[in-house]
């Protein structure tokens, strides 16, 4: 890297950062999204002459502000945003910087104002909530994760757009299977008139699912990470494969200054399990 930041002013490696332990308390690796994201930038590096470098978004990386020292020391040529606390404003600094960042989860500043790749939350929220209003049910919980994430916000828009003013019964914890466990538990003794359920996440549905079984409320998953993916749940599928190819070539076309600008939204589908109950 030295040799190369020497003689051509470049390293070609590309940063991706990714959620800590120490801020999260929740192992990144853990995640159900990661592995294919992973898959999808390996398989966009394969055809560059570029490598990867890891980079956890801890107490260090934002106090000593190393988002900036990585670029202005050419240790990187461009970065992969996966994940920002809602009280970060590296994004934003990076981009006043002009440094190639691109995002592949929304950010919570306005998305206006920085590059990036996302799946259609917005659209997901749209089709669940439609789903379970053509087939009648009006009792519907919620059970989003953060309350402040940028994701479920997204997906909060989908709803109102299809139905501004359903009321709905709402739940929030964080994405993790967990958390869908006790707002299951918690629903059962407080709404036990729910008829069906919308999942922030396919963790967080298998939690319900564990507490209700095959005998309780509809559940439908707003965010599901592929069709192969085993949840007895209908389910929004999204192509993490996809995103981390694409946000790969897009970044690479911000650094090789073919493009200036990348906002790109990828496609989602509803996927029904075999057995719908009426």
């Amino acid at each position: 890297i030295n040799a190369k930041r020497l003689f051509s002013k470049k390293s070609n490696v590309i940063g991706l950062v990714m959620p800590s332990y120490e801020r999260n308390k929740k192992h990144a690796l853990t995640d159900h999204h990661l592995a294919g994201i992973f898959s999808g930038i390996e398989e966009g590096l394969n055809d560059s002459n570029y490598r990867l470098l890891m980079i956890f978004n801890d107490r260090r990386f934002e106090t000593q502000k190393e988002y900036l020292s990585l670029f202005s020391e050419k240790s990187i040529d461009g970065m992969i945003v996966w994940g920002q606390y809602r009280e970060q404003t590296f994004g934003s600094e990076i981009s006043q910087k002009g440094y190639p960042a691109l995002f592949i989860s929304p950010p919570y500043y306005d998305m206006q104002l920085c590059n990036y790749v996302i799946h259609d939350y917005e659209n997901s929220g749209k089709l669940a909530f439609k789903y379970l209003l053509d087939r009648g049910f009006q009792k519907i919980l919620w059970a989003g994760a953060n309350q402040s994430s940028a994701i479920c916000k997204l997906m909060e828009n989908g709803f109102a757009k299809v139905a501004p003013k359903f009321d709905f019964i709402t739940e929030y914890g964080d994405f993790s299977r967990e958390c869908g466990r006790k707002i299951g538990l918690n629903a059962i003794q407080k709404h036990p008139e729910i008829t069906a359920i919308l999942a922030a996440n396919a963790d967080v549905g298998l939690g319900l699912h564990d507490v209700y079984g095959n005998a309780g409320p509809e559940i439908v998953v707003c965010d599901s990470a592929t069709e192969d993916e085993e949840i007895n749940c209908n389910r929004i599928c999204v192509d993490d494969l996809a995103l981390g190819k694409q946000s790969v070539r897009q970044l690479l076309n911000i650094i090789e200054a073919k493009k200036d600008v990348i906002r790109e939204i990828l496609p989602v589908k509803l996927l029904l399990k075999k057995d719908v109950r009426k």
